[in-house]
């Protein structure tokens, strides 16, 4: 009986050993996050005095898709394909006219929609049960820029249609991987996206700023 609890112990033993092997050996990921999206700088601005990129844009929503793999004991390459979505803060645009203008000032737009397409180095600080990322990524950035209608005392005054922009984008932001078993880990992320997006006929330039604070699971690789 004695030697039975020895070998019952010896194969439990056994047994951890071997999934704390397996968990620790993982060497990447695939992951999909959600977010509220932040608007920073001239992108939330909504002060146009002395700056005609004001984006005037109010908290959205972002998603996104990532890729992380260790090339080596901590550095490696990650991808991110992320999207965001956020309103035009109206009400800001209609008290810029009537504090210019005076009168009776209706605005109405289109959100603004945009995402990246990045690549780039991803240090990683492993733990046990946790991974902790460090990420710089480098990528095409496009958007679709809100389309505005400006009514004066109910008479049309103006209307400016939606562009198609696009232009470079950086993503630096860190994560962390908390390893609920061998193949699935929890997500969460605190991320900075930041592109100059040019319209197509190159007349409009807008610059996007977010900071993204993502959750969300990822299927851990081999």
């Amino acid at each position: 009986m004695k030697h039975v609890y020895l070998l019952s112990i010896f194969a439990l033993l056994t047994i951890q050993a071997f999934a704390q092997d397996l968990v620790s050996n993982k060497r990447g990921y695939i992951g999909v996050t959600v977010a509220p999206s932040f608007p920073v700088g001239d992108f939330a601005s909504n002060n146009v005095t002395g700056n005609d990129k004001a984006g005037y844009a109010k908290t959205g929503f972002s998603y996104s898709l990532d890729f992380g793999y260790k090339l080596g004991k901590r550095w490696g390459i990650s991808a991110c394909w992320k999207n965001g979505i956020n309103s035009v803060d109206e009400a800001a645009f209609e008290k810029t006219f009537k504090d210019y203008f005076g009168g009776n000032w209706n605005v109405s737009t289109d959100p603004y929609k945009f995402g990246a397409i990045l690549v780039g180095p991803m240090v990683t600080f492993p733990q046990p049960k946790v991974d902790v990322d460090i990420r710089l990524l480098f990528g095409y950035g496009y958007a679709e820029l809100p389309s505005i209608d400006v009514t004066y005392n109910g008479q049309f005054f103006l209307a400016i249609p939606s562009e198609n922009a696009d232009g470079f984008a950086v993503l630096f932001g860190g994560s962390v991987r908390y390893h609920i078993s061998s193949n699935v880990s929890l997500l969460g992320q605190l991320n900075y996206l930041s592109m100059l997006a040019t319209s197509n006929n190159d007349e409009i330039e807008q610059p996007i700023d977010v900071i993204n604070i993502d959750i969300g699971v990822g299927l851990r690789l081999k």
